[in-house]
């Protein structure tokens, strides 16, 4: 641990450390202390009870309670691995980022969608580290910013999304399958063998 410190001192300078830290600080009260939406409930909950209720009650979307830790485990790997590039605040398109984020940010609360509320928040990350520390310091936090897209649930896409992959998956799955010689048959997502007496799989 003492060894990893060292390393990100030698990495990064006491104000961009700051910075980076400022960056987290908003978007992580607005999540953990603002009651933002109602959902099913008769009262407002906070972002962070909406996320946590959604991802642990899902099996689809247990995976969601990791990812933010985890984004910040990458931001700390990728500075004590390089040193972090030399500040260049993005004042003007910074502050608009951070506008627009809390505009947003507002607008999900007036409407109650806590999926907004989410997206607001991300956005306020990314540009909070624009403003203060400009495009190079968000480029080279690009995979953390990016992988936190997979912190949110949702589950209003798997209409759109993963249910067609899952048809395309089942689909190349059997064209595989028949392809070296067995037979099966394929019934929505699912990929059954097909009937053989001889083997005792009935019809």
């Amino acid at each position: 641990m003492n060894e990893i410190l060292a390393r990100i001192r030698s990495h990064a300078t006491p104000p961009q450390l700051t910075a980076l830290g400022a960056s987290w600080l908003v978007p992580a009260l607005l999540f953990f202390l603002v009651p933002y939406a109602e959902g099913y409930g008769s009262h407002k909950v906070t972002l962070f009870k909406f996320w946590t209720w959604m991802s642990g009650n899902s099996e689809d979307w247990q995976h969601c309670l990791i990812v933010l830790p985890g984004a910040l485990a990458l931001m700390v790997y990728a500075i004590q691995r390089q040193s972090l590039p030399a500040p260049r605040p993005a004042g003007a398109a910074g502050m608009a980022a951070i506008v627009f984020s809390l505009a947003l940010f507002w607008l999900g609360y007036r409407m109650g969608v806590q999926y907004i509320g989410w997206a607001s928040l991300h956005l306020l990350l990314a540009g909070s580290i624009l403003f203060l520390l400009g495009w190079r310091t968000v480029l080279f936090l690009a995979f953390p910013l990016l992988f936190i897209a997979f912190a949110w649930p949702v589950p209003f896409l798997d209409n759109y999304i993963a249910f067609p992959l899952r048809i395309m998956m089942s689909h190349a799955a059997v064209f595989v399958l028949d392809t070296i010689g067995l037979d099966v048959v394929r019934s929505g997502t699912g990929i059954l063998s097909a009937p053989d007496p001889m083997l005792g799989i009935p019809a």
